[in-house]
């Protein structure tokens, strides 16, 4: 393999599952999608595409008082 830097997709944030592919359209650009039907944004290359899709924000921690 080349020597460029693959990124492994995180799983999804809906289903959890280890599903998700990178797809190629002409209105969206790249763009990852879950046999679930969830969808990343569209960016204009399929790394971009990939890290949109693995970033997430962590849910804040509830506080409760004590």
């Amino acid at each position: 393999m080349g020597g460029g830097t693959m990124t492994e997709l995180k799983a999804c944030p809906f289903c959890g599952k280890q599903t998700a592919t990178v797809k190629h359209s002409r209105n969206w650009g790249y763009f990852v999608s879950c046999q679930c039907t969830a969808v990343g944004p569209g960016r204009a290359t399929a790394q971009a595409a990939k890290d949109a899709w693995n970033k997430r924000t962590e849910p804040a921690q509830a506080v409760l008082p004590l």
